[in-house]
């Protein structure tokens, strides 16, 4: 009966789930930073339950100067990661994953480090569904990022 007690606390505080009008946001999660590095990523999944396009135009949160979104691929061998200034569109019906690897939120100016199990609030701004507060859990990445954040300016 412990063992699935445990079980059960482990996977209710790694499954958690937001709602906003038509836009679900699932696991919201960050990377763990080493001392003194002031950088990291943030991923969640992303579903818009409605007939119409929605699109995530910003973020925010206090532990942070600032937030942007970011994609990250590869060029050939070599990584490279680019702002979405314009946000990303979510389709209508669809799922958008922001994922290690790939497109993903950065906290610039992290005003704590950031380790395991810590959670913070972001709002997330969506064109339509307007702000939604979230909590992140500190945890690590389950595949590798192809970016080093850490040597970012």
């Amino acid at each position: 009966m412990l063992l699935l007690t445990a079980s059960v606390m482990a996977a209710s505080s790694w499954a958690h789930e937001y709602k906003q009008g038509d836009i679900s946001v699932l696991h919201p999660y960050s990377s763990p930073t080493p001392p003194g590095v002031k950088v990291s990523a943030g991923y969640f999944e992303v579903i818009n339950n409605g007939e119409t396009d929605d699109r995530l135009v910003g973020a925010q949160t206090t532990i942070a100067d600032t937030v942007s979104m970011h994609r990250s691929q590869m060029d050939g061998d070599v990584a490279q990661m680019r702002e979405m200034k314009d946000g990303v569109q979510i389709a209508a019906g669809d799922t958008f994953t922001l994922t290690p690897g790939s497109h993903h939120l950065m906290f610039e100016g992290l005003t704590i480090q950031l380790v395991p199990e810590y959670r913070f609030t972001v709002t997330l701004e969506f064109e339509d569904a307007g702000s939604i507060d979230v909590e992140f859990v500190v945890e690590q990445p389950a595949e590798p990022e192809i970016v080093d954040h850490s040597k970012m300016h």
